[in-house]
């Protein structure tokens, strides 16, 4: 999803040119943060604020309010700890993984929630599937799996997406997996009572669903052609307003491009625009801040996010980064470090950078 843009008080919605949908999305749209905080990880007083509603109630909202449907995109499913920590798996840790699990079963079979379950293919580490598969099984859901690689010979599927009803949606960072819940950091938003980008989301799903039966290459391209196109876009944004009447400028965007419909903004271009329409400050939190392709038997320089961060210092920007440098720490620190040395001999723009 695209960064929403504030703005200032503006003209009322019902004086916008937009369909009479939108102009009701426009009404009733309700967008939010939601975060995930590693369990036992506290701040200090002074820089607590309300926190976010967590992705845990966010999900809880999402399946047990739903009344027909639920599309689920997820790069894995390990909602019980029992696949990583064994069947004495401790509860403290992975309850909530767990009730999730429940509420699913509790969704599609006690009410009779159709659930779609498009997931990644092939699993990467211990367990990262049995959740999926084992809600298939038992007549919960109906589950398909994505295998790019199979297809393009690359890539994977890393869409975490729940979209319930065609009103509501959660879309971010953290995977179908109880350590997105209650071990790691994750990001995302809630969005509630907006049909309009929830059905441009569920087109989205949609192309996952159909890719997941093809074979070839060209079999997704003329599969893409047939689909019908993005209902918004960097062009083309959903105007909705937040509690104090600012605007915000909404639209889904997407990779890879081989899969993107027509009209569907690419996540690159996006991405690079925010940075360079930024004035004042950007902030970043990723897991790996790698500009290279870093998976590849030779290593490659890949500049396009990484020259508008430089851009951006260069404009006197200050720049904020949240990195774990977990993977390849030295490669990974080494960018970093280059960032902050352009910051400290440029007098405007400044990076500061916690791994």
């Amino acid at each position: 999803m695209r960064v929403p843009r504030f703005r200032n008080r503006l003209e009322p919605v019902a004086s916008m040119p937009v369909q009479q949908d939108e102009l009701e999305c426009s009404r009733t749209c309700r967008i939010q943060l939601v975060e995930s905080i590693a369990q036992n990880l506290t701040f200090p007083v002074e820089f607590s604020q309300q926190p976010a509603l967590s992705t845990f109630s966010a999900w809880n909202i999402l399946i047990n309010s739903a009344k027909n449907s639920l599309l689920i995109a997820a790069y894995k499913s390990s909602l019980r700890g029992k696949h990583v920590l064994g069947e004495q798996a401790l509860n403290n840790i992975s309850f909530q993984g767990e009730k999730m699990f429940d509420a699913l079963i509790g969704a599609g079979l006690d009410r009779g929630i159709q659930i779609k379950m498009v997931e990644n293919a092939v699993a990467k580490d211990k367990g990262d599937n049995e959740d999926g598969t084992s809600l298939a099984k038992r007549g919960v859901l109906n589950r398909r799996v994505l295998n790019l690689q199979k297809i393009f010979n690359t890539g994977v599927m890393h869409s975490k997406v729940i979209v319930a009803d065609n009103k509501h949606f959660y879309l971010g960072s953290a995977n179908l997996d109880w350590r997105s819940l209650t071990q790691k950091m994750e990001m995302g938003v809630l969005v509630q009572d907006c049909p309009c980008l929830s059905r441009d989301l569920a087109r989205i799903f949609e192309i996952y669903w159909q890719a997941s039966e093809k074979k070839c290459a060209k079999e997704i391209q003329k599969m893409i052609q047939q689909m019908p196109p993005a209902f918004y876009n960097s062009q083309k944004s959903l105007a909705i307003f937040d509690g104090e009447n600012n605007k915000l400028d909404v639209h889904l965007s997407a990779s890879p491009r081989s899969l993107n419909s027509p009209r569907r903004s690419w996540d690159l271009n996006d991405i690079v625009e925010a940075i360079k329409n930024a004035k004042t400050f950007i902030l970043i939190h990723v897991m790996d801040y790698f500009p290279m392709f870093l998976y590849t038997q030779k290593g490659k320089y890949w500049p396009p996010i990484d020259n508008a961060i430089r851009e951006a210092i260069l404009r006197g920007v200050k720049i904020k980064i949240i990195s774990t440098a977990l993977h390849f720490p030295s490669k990974g620190l080494g960018f970093l470090k280059s960032l902050e040395v352009l910051g400290e001999r440029h007098g405007g723009g400044s990076v500061s950078v916690v791994s």
